[in-house]
């Protein structure tokens, strides 16, 4: 994490990846997404950068591409 990333809320998180707070909590949880605890409570929050990293590790395969290698 470099000193001047902004650091998202799980809402920011899940609204940045476009999936659900809930998948958001559970991959953290799981350890597969990168997270960091803060204040008095530990809430979670997330740098932009790890859930690039997440996307590009974990990338869905799409009709389209699975369809590509079928014509390959």
């Amino acid at each position: 994490m470099t000193p001047n990333s902004p650091l998202l809320t799980t809402k920011e998180a899940a609204e940045f990846l476009r999936v659900s707070e809930a998948s958001i909590r559970r991959w953290a949880d799981a350890g597969t997404l990168r997270s960091y605890s803060v204040g008095d409570r530990g809430e979670r929050r997330f740098v932009r950068d790890d859930l690039l990293a997440y996307l590009k590790r974990n990338r869905p395969k799409t009709k389209a591409r699975r369809s590509a290698r079928r014509r390959a």
